[in-house]
């Protein structure tokens, strides 16, 4: 995760090692291995996002929604599951949460790979901070188990505690275990936890970074809480939010006919009707105000960047011209025709479904789907 504060104390700023990526295992994508990588042919997960929910800090109505939380704060955390016939309902999956903190040198998924070996049963609850019972006059920052287990259930509430890492560029990483078609989570997250992790076939993993901040924030909460001898960065960004997807429009090559219909606005899952051999033309429209101005450490000083919109695209049948778009506006041609990938000559169910990830290069990520029915 980039952020924008200075070194104290000697640390690490979290800013210096640039981008935490999502990273977004299913284990049962090694039966996709032949195929090409935007082809949905069995259960996956796409993509979690975090959404603070209950804020320490006022925020304007008409910017998006925080990713990046301060201690005390309540963020939601929700996978965005998808099959062939479309989003998977998580809850069908029983996934289970676990949190753990990063320190600053540490990168995404190892801090769950040195608590190892470790079941599910050792893993304490993650407990429910409150401002009013912190003292680090009585003996320091008490610190928070690691790893803790947040709950289960598709999607849940997680209130940041408090550590003294996140004031050197520490961060949350979030894992979610889910069962398979054939394995509990429990024995999915076990499978996880052991060492050398024997994770099943059929298990669902997904890991991300939850980043704390923003900085200017997070220390003014420190001095609130008594902490002293922290000195304020020098650049102080705004907090890390969610991109936007602002509309998606889609119009229809007919098979043999070459000529586009006039573009249509359609709603996240909706569903479309079409013909075998038609083009599904889509346009989608990220808010380019969603992109946030971040700095990170150089050896001459502290740059900033810009973030990057980062668009996925997937299906689950027929023959897509593009997996892929760094634009505000994202243009794809979704041929509803059998691509050589595809096992079977029309969809299940004669449906088929079309899926777009938008990721702003750091944690903020937002996504869309649409179904296509064939007569």
């Amino acid at each position: 995760m980039a952020h924008g504060h200075t070194s104290r104390n000697g640390a690490i700023p979290r800013w210096a090692y640039g981008l935490v990526l999502v990273l977004v295992l299913a284990t049962t994508a090694c039966a996709e291995t032949l195929s090409s990588p935007e082809r949905i042919l069995t259960t996956r997960v796409l993509a979690l996002r975090s959404r603070v929910i209950e804020s320490q800090m006022p925020d304007p109505q008409d910017q998006a929604v925080r990713c990046e939380a301060l201690p005390f704060e309540t963020v939601e955390l929700e996978p965005f599951v998808v099959g062939p016939e479309g989003p998977v309902d998580p809850t069908a999956r029983d996934p289970l949460w676990i949190a753990c903190n990063l320190q600053p040198a540490q990168t995404i998924s190892s801090c769950v790979a040195e608590a190892r070996p470790t079941t599910l049963a050792d893993i304490p609850a993650c407990p429910i901070p409150s401002p009013d019972e912190f003292d680090p006059t009585s003996s320091g920052f008490s610190e928070p188990p690691s790893p803790c287990s947040i709950g289960r259930g598709g999607t849940v509430e997680f209130t940041v505690p408090v550590s003294a890492g996140y004031l050197i560029g520490g961060d949350i990483e979030i894992t979610m275990i889910a069962a398979g078609e054939r394995t509990s989570s429990e024995r999915c997250a076990n499978g996880f936890l052991a060492d050398p992790p024997a994770v099943l076939d059929d298990c669902l993993l997904a890991t991300r970074a939850l980043s704390i901040g923003p900085d200017g924030k997070l220390i003014e909460l420190a001095r609130e809480l008594g902490v002293v001898g922290i000195d304020a960065p020098e650049q102080i960004p705004d907090a890390d939010r969610n991109p936007r997807i602002v509309s998606f429009k889609v119009g229809v090559i007919p098979k043999g006919d070459g000529n586009l219909s006039e573009l249509v606005s359609v709603e996240r899952g909706s569903t479309i009707h079409l013909s075998e051999g038609d083009i599904l033309h889509a346009e989608t429209v990220a808010s380019p105000d969603d992109l946030q101005t971040y700095f990170i450490i150089q050896d001459d000083g502290v740059e900033a960047e810009q973030e990057r919109f980062d668009g996925s695209w997937f299906i689950s049948w027929g023959r897509l011209a593009s997996s892929s778009s760094d634009d505000p506006l994202s243009v794809n041609e979704w041929e509803l025709a059998k691509h050589p990938d595809d096992d079977f000559d029309r969809p299940a169910d004669n449906r088929a479904a079309l899926y777009y990830v938008l990721r702003d290069g750091r944690q903020g990520v937002d996504w869309w789907w649409a179904y296509v029915d064939l007569p």
